[in-house]
């Protein structure tokens, strides 16, 4: 486990970033503050995309997933992924998953 925390990262960012800034204003903290959060893939997973399961989703469970939470999770740039467990996420969700005993998803010959 490691002993980085945001209290000793926030420090070190930068207060700009590509023109962007690295903080800002937060209503529950009530101050300027850089929402830093130091966490696992599968942990951040859990808290903010809940309704993403870690194990594939049968057909049920696959369309009961917010259109918003699968957005989030495939769209957009990773920057740092270096033991793929962001990457596995978004291919398994990127699309629709096969359906057993026949059925309809697609639309023919995609």
């Amino acid at each position: 486990m490691s002993t980085t925390s945001p209290a000793r990262c926030g420090p070190l960012c930068p207060r700009r970033t590509r023109g962007h800034p690295t903080s800002w204003f937060s209503l529950d903290a009530g101050k300027s503050t850089d929402h830093l959060d130091v966490t696992s893939a599968a942990l951040w997973m859990a808290s903010r995309l809940p309704t993403i399961p870690a194990e594939p989703a049968d057909a049920a469970a696959w369309l009961a997933i917010p259109q918003q939470h699968l957005l989030q999770l495939t769209a957009g740039e990773v920057f740092h992924d270096d033991i793929g467990e962001i990457t596995a996420w978004r291919e398994a969700f990127e699309w629709y998953p096969p359906m057993s005993g026949g059925g309809c998803w697609r639309a023919s010959g995609t």
